[in-house]
């Protein structure tokens, strides 16, 4: 997909702009509680028969891998599971994203998206995402095909955020109440599912 720049949205962000209720994002929880909110939701709508695609953190052994701990990421349909993380060793300084890893948990669920979904779950918007790399090109492809986004927004990064998206995200709270109703305000908006 060819690179065009920070925003993905269709026009930049104005006084009057208007939040599209297709694209969500949690905040107010620690990391991990967060991606086990994401993951929980998208594994119920699996459950209802959604066509869901999805990426999600999940917990490692190496606890120090990344300021989170977190260092898996897992395909929500299939349980596949890409290592994020290197060891380089307690001595190093370096970067310790596996950026092979990540490029590949992201082309798969590019894939995914080319088949009819009514959900796609992305893990993130960090520090990758900003540089235009890791799921960036997920979140653009899934607005241009019109699904709807649910993810996780850190708060530091809540500036970039708003630049990528025109500022038309909507804020939820991690909480399953609160993210089922913004599913239900979604589906009231598209009724049609994608899926059977």
């Amino acid at each position: 997909m060819p690179e065009t720049g920070l925003s993905f949205m269709p026009s930049p962000p104005h006084e009057d702009h208007v939040v599209d209720v297709r694209l969500a994002y949690v905040q107010g929880a620690s990391s991990s509680s967060i991606q086990e909110e994401l993951r929980r939701f998208g594994r119920l709508l699996l459950q209802r028969g959604f066509a869901v695609a999805g990426m999600t953190e999940v917990p490692s052994v190496h606890k120090a891998a990344m300021d989170d701990g977190t260092a898996i990421i897992q395909d929500l349909r299939s349980g596949q599971e890409y290592t994020i993380y290197q060891d380089l060793g307690s001595s190093s300084l370096s970067c310790s994203l596996d950026s092979t890893g990540l490029t590949a948990a992201a082309g798969a669920l590019e894939a995914a998206l080319q088949s009819p979904c009514d959900l796609v779950i992305i893990s993130k918007f960090g520090k990758e995402e900003i540089a235009g790399r890791g799921f960036c090109d997920a979140f653009r492809l899934a607005f241009l095909k019109d699904i709807p986004v649910l993810t996780s927004v850190n708060p530091l990064f809540g500036k970039e955020w708003s630049a990528f998206t025109a500022d038309a995200g909507l804020r939820l709270g991690a909480n399953p109440g609160e993210i089922t109703l913004w599913w239900e305000d979604v589906l009231r908006a598209a009724p049609a599912p994608a899926s059977p």
